[in-house]
């Protein structure tokens, strides 16, 4: 019985390590999103997010110029079994030049 109690114990422990984790994690990107939208509001831009499970996109945007980061996932490849993500950040400018 003493043995369960112990691997109960380190089970227990281990989760709530996981869960502080996970909780830590969210709550600093959650802080990060807050202050990009302060900083687009004080700044007047405008500020659209989209999250999917496959896509994250951010755009910021104003009349003359539009910056947009996305990442999308990339599909499993059969030989190796990895997965990623493509990066791409786009710049364009909509004054004349």
């Amino acid at each position: 019985m003493n043995e369960i109690m112990v691997s109960l114990f380190v089970l227990l422990a281990a989760a709530m390590l996981a869960a502080a984790v996970f909780f830590l994690t969210r709550r600093a990107a959650r802080q990060k999103e807050e202050a990009l939208a302060a900083y687009c509001a004080q700044n007047g831009y405008r500020l659209t997010s989209l999250r999917k499970p496959e896509m994250r996109e951010i755009r910021i945007e104003t009349d003359e110029w539009r910056l947009t980061a996305v990442m999308n996932a990339l599909q499993n490849s059969g030989d190796t079994g990895s997965s990623g993500w493509r990066r791409e950040t786009q710049w364009v400018c909509e004054r004349e030049n």
